[in-house]
């Protein structure tokens, strides 16, 4: 991909006329370039998403079989959803529901309870399964 190239997807947007087929390319604005900015971001990191987990899946196949493989999964709420492939922004949006999930059980469980104790309140200690080290994995 030449640099001039690159530079003519954000200044211009190119349209085909509908009878003679011919490109025309018609200047685009700064809105215009913002927007392709982001989708063609979106795009790269996409791809490289799926590059990645295809080169994961391919270092843990088991070898000889050719169909039997580990998997890493991330789900979404404890597992609300389950896909049978999963895109990069899916792995966004899991993760940035695990967050939320993290947040709501640590001031839900861990910061109550401990309010609790410190105010002498009788209750049941709840336990409950901390995600924060496969958040903290992840964000690192």
């Amino acid at each position: 991909l030449q640099e001039k190239d690159l530079a003519k997807v954000f200044q211009f947007k190119t349209l085909e006329d509908p009878f003679t087929k011919k490109a025309i390319d018609m200047p685009q604005d700064e809105v215009g370039a913002s927007n392709t900015r982001h989708s063609m971001a979106k795009c790269l990191y996409s791809r490289l998403f799926d590059w990645l987990i295809g080169r994961i899946n391919q270092s843990t196949m088991a070898k000889g079989t050719g169909s039997k493989t580990h998997k890493i999964g991330i789900l979404d709420i404890y597992g609300f959803e389950v896909f049978e492939w999963n895109s990069f922004e899916q792995l966004c949006i899991n993760f940035a529901n695990e967050k939320l999930q993290q947040h709501f059980n640590s001031h839900m469980f861990t910061l109550e309870q401990q309010l609790y104790t410190e105010e002498g309140i009788s209750w049941s200690h709840i336990t409950w399964q901390d995600n924060r080290e496969i958040i903290d994995a992840l964000e690192k």
